[in-house]
């Protein structure tokens, strides 16, 4: 069963002071999401929407503190697909 709890903890722990690090961390984050619901039947999932979307308003906040913190950051895409398959691109200004 996908622990939504510890993915959801997870998130909150992210330290957004880094935006570099902490996109690395929330890459991490997703990652173990996707695969933690990997070959999971429809009767493990059922009852997990509303923690999924808990879950997505707390990734999407913290991408948003990560964006704010940073002037490197140009644009930001998250996408989500069924059943539990997670994406998040990002992409970072050249050096100057």
């Amino acid at each position: 069963m996908v622990d939504m709890d510890n993915h959801i903890a997870r998130i909150e722990s992210i330290d957004e002071s880094s935006p570099r690090a902490a996109i690395a961390e929330v890459m991490t984050a997703v990652a173990s999401l996707n695969t933690g619901s990997v070959g999971q039947s429809e009767f493990a999932l059922r009852g997990l929407p509303d923690r999924l979307q808990e879950w997505l308003d707390k990734l999407m906040d913290k991408l948003q503190k990560i964006a704010a913190a940073s002037a490197e950051i140009t644009s930001l895409t998250v996408s989500v697909g069924t059943p539990f398959n997670v994406s998040v691109a990002v992409t970072f200004a050249k050096p100057s």
